[in-house]
């Protein structure tokens, strides 16, 4: 990647509870359109302090700063093509593009 745009990143977003108990709805700035609002498993998320995103949050009707998980997909002057945890692809600023706090991890039994 150009820039050392780490493919597997996270992006700047607002996060909030969306209808199902593991999962959060996030918005993120797009390039040239208007904010994408997607959701994701609880997983994918980091605080604006980098922790990752416990169950219980955020709050009820609470809206925080934090991050959501991305893979940059191509790179293009200022822009990255990321892929979003619903699957969604989107252009942003690459410049708000950071390494992803920790790696996503689920706790899956076998």
């Amino acid at each position: 990647m150009k820039n050392s745009i780490p493919a597997l990143a996270a992006l700047p977003c607002r996060i909030s509870r969306s209808g199902f108990p593991d999962e959060r709805a996030f918005t993120v700035s797009q390039i040239g359109e208007a904010d994408h609002v997607g959701s994701g498993d609880v997983h994918y998320f980091w605080t604006a302090e980098s922790n990752p995103l416990t169950a219980t949050e955020p709050e009820n009707e609470q809206e925080i700063e934090g991050f959501v998980a991305a893979q940059v997909l191509k790179i293009e002057d200022s822009r990255a093509l990321v892929e979003v945890p619903d699957a969604k692809v989107i252009w942003v600023d690459a410049a708000k593009i950071v390494r992803r706090p920790t790696e996503v991890r689920f706790d899956v039994p076998v």
